[in-house]
C-alpha cells in the first residue's frame, strides 16, 4: 500500500469537491472524509489516540473539519497491553499483548473527545 499515494489522491479528490462546491453554489458531496477544508488548510494527518465520551478508545490518522474530528484507518483498543499506561503504546507503538480491532472511519464531534493523545506514527508502522 502506497501511503503517499492514497494521501496525493485524497488531495486531488478535495481539490475536485472544493471546486465543484464553489462552481455549483456551495453544494457538493459530503461523503468525503478528506474534506477541502482540512486538507487545503495544511492540516496533514496525525497518527492518534482518541479516548472518547463512554469509554471508547481508538487510534487513527486525525482530520479536522469544523466541529468534527475523523480517524482514517482507524481500530478500537480493545486491550491496551501495558505496563506503563497508554502513553506507553503512544510512544512505542502496540505491544505484543494489545488488541486492535479494526474498523472503518470514526468520525465524531469535538465536544465528545475527553482528550485526544498524538503518537509517535513511526512506531504505528
Amino acid at each position: 500500500m502506497d501511503i503517499e499515494k492514497i494521501f496525493k489522491d485524497a488531495v486531488a479528490a478535495a481539490v475536485s469537491e472544493s471546486v465543484k462546491k464553489e462552481n455549483n453554489g456551495g453544494q457538493g458531496n459530503s461523503s468525503s472524509i478528506f474534506s477541502s477544508q482540512s486538507i487545503l488548510h495544511g492540516m496533514h494527518p496525525q497518527k492518534t489516540i482518541a479516548v472518547l465520551q463512554r469509554g471508547w478508545v481508538i487510534v487513527g490518522d486525525l482530520f479536522k473539519d469544523g466541529e468534527y474530528y475523523t480517524l482514517a484507518n482507524a481500530a478500537v483498543i480493545r486491550r491496551w497491553g501495558t505496563s506503563d499506561g497508554l502513553g506507553q503504546i503512544a510512544k512505542n507503538g502496540p505491544t505484543d499483548e494489545t488488541i486492535l480491532d479494526s474498523c472503518p472511519d470514526i468520525r465524531f464531534h469535538e465536544l465528545t473527545s475527553v482528550f485526544l493523545m498524538d503518537c509517535v506514527a513511526s512506531e504505528w508502522q
